[in-house]
């Protein structure tokens, strides 16, 4: 559901847990809260929902890396590795 939200444009904001630490990078593609820190997540909320510009921006850098988890980017990532082992 991360990486969907994102290939849509949406500004992410999510729970320092390694899972989505892989797929986007703070201050990056979208914005970290500690997990269970509900003041935190509301600082974040209250950041992207009084700032448009931000909310742009962070939308803009979350499809950008959201788009790489296409099945098309997949297949052509898979494509350059095979070519790469057929060819050692």
């Amino acid at each position: 559901a991360l990486v969907e939200a994102m290939a849509c444009g949406l500004p992410v904001i999510v729970s320092e847990i390694p899972a989505f630490m892989e797929i986007i990078e703070h201050g990056k593609h979208g914005l970290y809260f500690k997990a269970a820190n509900y003041i935190e997540l509301a600082q974040r909320i209250e950041e992207l929902t009084k700032d448009k510009s931000l909310r742009n921006y962070y939308g803009e850098l979350a499809y950008k890396r959201g788009v790489s988890f296409s099945i098309e980017s997949s297949i052509k990532k898979l494509q350059i590795l095979y070519k790469k082992l057929c060819e050692s």
